[in-house]
């Protein structure tokens, strides 16, 4: 390691010296008698002293000093501040550039049920001069991805033209994954959302033939960029897209809600810029939904093109400070969590996920490179790890009732739900001190109340929390448990 000057190395020490101190307090059970102020106040001091240490020494390094510690950090401070993103990477894990053209919008999706992340992108072949999907296959593990060259068209998907976003969702609950994506229909120039049904399994996709506007989804003035989520938590999925508006010559959110279940949507006529939706700054708008500070609402990361094309790139932040039920969104906060990108790069199409199996949202943001000096262009993807640990808050709201004992174990733990609502998808996860993610079960998401019992004998002994989510990554629930 290389010498440290004296502030760091009294910093390092200091924060060696509480990590073990909490670390004993959580072993004892002496933590959790603690007034609140008294846990906020260690939380803080030792979240501050990790943000310092950061900037020097590796982010594994210090949460494996953290050690159970880590699942405590996220009670002081606010929410904006409790996630932190490296420095870009470019190209990570085998993705690149294709020969026959480039990547420019994905989503990623567990296409073939093997508990990591694959990639479903949209390219423009030059040579046939139409586009295509390509599938990267993650063919690594949920820790450490690894992708594969892309497949061309699989799965019996064919060319379309003019494709924005494809959007991967299970829509009619039935347990793999389908697919939409925003198209314009040339010949009255109209925005429409093309729909593709799994008709296959979720080991093996087979997309049907597109269908236009399905569900009641409406067409808009020009291209739509599609996304969906449960944002009023009533068990399904609701309908968030960006619409190009011919009044204002920009683009709005256009949210239409799912009025009808979890296995047979039905979407409402549309609503432009609801729950104080709006961006800055931005012309195109293409985001992300995702729960991004651990509430149990979702947020948004919006990105796209800048009014003035010659601006770099950035990202917003639209932070949900409403609730799960009733969302309200605070005005956008450019770049945040430590966000930075290189120069010289244009416009940026983020999209959001779990990409290392920690817990927490990774971002990948598609943009363009280009030196007006030498010429040189290049469509990179960019990827900011989520160095924050497992915020564990409690939850203002909870959309869920989770109990499990004993607490203490060495191998069962019993678990008791009680749910107001269905939900497509519940997703139960224990965590260990460092953040990383050591074990998942998938409940039925049945409204009422149902029980079971669990096996975590193989985990080592330590503290774990136990976060259950829906199928969109949103937290329902959380409870900490130690085993012997």
């Amino acid at each position: 390691m290389k010498y440290q000057p004296l502030p760091i190395s009294k910093t390092y020490h200091r924060f060696v010296a509480l990590a073990g101190k909490v670390q004993r307090l959580l072993d004892s059970g002496e933590f959790q008698q603690l007034s609140a102020q008294q846990k906020n106040r260690l939380a803080g001091k030792l979240k501050q002293l990790y943000l310092r240490l950061s900037q020097v020494f590796s982010q594994s390094r210090l949460r494996r000093i953290l050690a159970s510690g880590a699942l405590i950090i996220g009670l002081g401070g606010s929410a904006l501040h409790a996630q932190q993103f490296a420095p870009p990477v470019e190209d990570p894990f085998g993705l690149n550039s294709s020969p026959d053209g480039y990547i420019s919008f994905f989503s990623f999706a567990d296409l073939d049920n093997d508990g990591d992340q694959d990639l479903l992108a949209i390219q423009y072949n030059y040579d046939a001069e139409q586009t295509e999907f390509a599938y990267f296959e993650n063919t690594g593990t949920p820790e450490s991805p690894a992708f594969a060259p892309a497949q061309i068209n699989p799965f019996g998907l064919s060319p379309v033209a003019y494709i924005t976003t494809p959007f991967l969702v299970d829509i009619d609950n039935d347990g793999d994954q389908d697919l939409f994506v925003g198209s314009l229909d040339d010949d009255i120039e109209t925005g429409i959302v093309l729909y593709f049904e799994n008709q296959g399994s979720a080991e093996s996709p087979s997309f049907a033939a597109g269908v236009n506007n399905p569900f009641g989804l409406q067409s808009t003035e020009y291209l739509t960029v599609p996304a969906f989520a449960d944002l009023d938590n009533d068990g399904d999925l609701d309908f968030l897209g960006t619409a190009y508006n011919a009044l204002t010559e920009l683009y709005d959110f256009r949210y239409q809600e799912n009025t009808g279940d979890a296995g047979a949507p039905q979407f409402a006529a549309p609503l432009s810029n609801p729950f104080g939706l709006s961006t800055q700054g931005l012309y195109v708008v293409i985001h992300a939904i995702g729960d991004l500070d651990m509430d149990g609402d979702f947020d948004i990361i919006a990105g796209g093109t800048p009014f003035n094309y010659e601006d770099p790139s950035f990202v917003q932040y639209l932070e949900n400070t409403g609730t799960a039920q009733a969302p309200a969104f605070a005005a956008p906060v450019t770049n945040p969590f430590g966000i930075t990108f290189p120069p010289m790069n244009y416009y940026s199409i983020p999209s959001l996920v779990d990409i290392d199996n920690d817990g927490d949202l990774d971002l990948f943001v598609t943009t363009y490179f280009y030196d007006e000096n030498t010429g040189q262009e290049d469509i990179p993807i960019l990827y900011f790890e989520n160095t924050s640990v497992v915020n564990s808050r409690e939850l203002s709201a909870p959309a869920a009732s989770l109990r499990v004992f004993p607490t203490v174990t060495d191998g069962r733990l019993n678990w008791q739900l009680a749910m107001d609502k269905a939900a497509p998808k519940l997703i139960l996860e224990a965590f260990a001190g460092n953040g990383q993610r050591v074990k998942q079960w998938r409940l039925n998401g049945l409204p009422g109340e149902q029980q079971g019992q669990i096996d975590v004998g193989a985990l080592a002994g330590g503290l774990y929390q136990l976060r259950l989510s829906d199928g969109s990554g949103r937290l329902l629930a959380q409870e900490r448990f130690v085993v012997r």
